[in-house]
């Protein structure tokens, strides 16, 4: 399908992009990278999977545990659900630009919450025909962090996409 082709393409673009940035990264320090597996809740579907890719740079000069994080997500598994004649799924990316704020729990758990606007593109296949939508959406989120060894951390995080556009996940935080 053509859309999953896209999919892989955007994908392949992010993780070139992060690599391309290594270098710079370096130079800023603590600039890292995460990568994300979680549940895409979508009002009305069943649910489906998602992945999300992140570069995000502390502003810690600005506000104590403040950063910005650029993050790139999409459907893997499309959100389906039965109607007459077959079944409609529904599929989404959205790469968006957030304010960070990591709180400081203890000396290895940071609560995390997240603000933004980010570009989401929408697209339902269903037996009757194709539909789309794209715009710019608020976008929030909470979770948390833990670190694991070394430069790695383990983020789980509730990230609202769009009023009806869930995500639940869990993933890897690295530091470059």
């Amino acid at each position: 399908m053509r859309r999953t082709t896209m999919k892989k393409q955007l994908m392949a673009m992010a993780v070139a992009a992060a690599l391309a940035t290594t270098g710079a990264a370096q130079a800023a320090g603590g600039t890292y990278f995460g990568a994300q597996l979680g549940v895409a809740d979508v009002s009305g579907f069943d649910e489906g999977m998602m992945l999300a890719a992140t570069l995000g740079v502390p502003a810690d000069q600005m506000v104590p545990n403040l950063a910005f994080e650029a993050e790139l997500g999409m459907t893997v598994v499309d959100p389906d659900r039965n109607v007459i004649g077959g079944t409609a799924e529904l599929s989404y990316w959205y790469l968006g630009g957030f304010a960070v704020y990591n709180l400081p729990l203890n000396n290895n758990l940071k609560l995390r919450g997240k603000l933004g606007l980010g570009y989401l593109d929408v697209e339902v296949d269903a037996p009757g025909g194709t539909a789309s939508e794209d715009d710019i959406e608020a976008m929030f989120g909470v979770g948390l962090t833990v670190p694991m060894r070394g430069t790695m951390r383990f983020i789980t995080e509730y990230t609202r996409v769009e009023s009806d556009i869930d995500q639940i996940s869990a993933g890897l935080q690295f530091d470059f």
